[in-house]
């Protein structure tokens, strides 16, 4: 291996290093967080927690909210799976919105309202969608989210509506 390419390759590991040493900066801007879904995240093993789990209850108009029920239980795997498995792509994505959304709670100033936070919103598109899915069709359909860290709670969301 000749100098120059023992240079370059130091290099690169010395930008690597510095890298890893800087640690994350959170991105302020809402455009510029939008890009964030462009560049993976590299955070594998940062740090272990319990996962963040998402619970619904639902309500019909002129009556109280139901019991809390969990939403996005793991798909059942078939031997295609291996090849094609869409539901499966699906469920880890709606997990990975929760996580980036803790996240984002997580980092949140404490003045800003939770509704404002793109997470929230996406939380709330994924949780009408999959009650459209499994709801039978009937008056105007009312849910609140939970989203709860291990044994604590992070967030009970306002009344939202279901559009049809």
């Amino acid at each position: 291996m000749s100098l120059r390419s023992e240079l370059v390759l130091g290099a690169i590991a010395l930008v690597i290093v510095v890298l890893a040493v800087l640690g994350r900066h959170p991105i302020d801007s809402r455009c510029l967080a939008l890009f964030r879904v462009l560049l993976p995240s590299w955070r594998f093993f940062e740090d272990i927690a319990p996962a963040p789990r998402l619970w619904c209850r639902v309500a019909r108009r002129g009556e109280d909210f139901g019991g809390w029920r969990e939403l996005l239980s793991a798909p059942t795997r078939g031997a295609g799976a291996l090849l094609l498995n869409p539901a499966g792509n699906l469920h880890l994505a709606c997990h990975a919105a929760l996580e980036q959304f803790q996240s984002e709670l997580e980092a949140a100033p404490p003045d800003m309202p939770v509704g404002e936070l793109i997470g929230y919103g996406l939380i709330a598109n994924m949780v009408a969608y999959e009650l459209k899915t499994a709801e039978p069709a009937g008056p105007e359909l009312h849910f609140q989210f939970r989203l709860a860290d291990g044994g604590h709670e992070l967030l009970i969301s306002d009344s939202l509506e279901v559009s049809r």
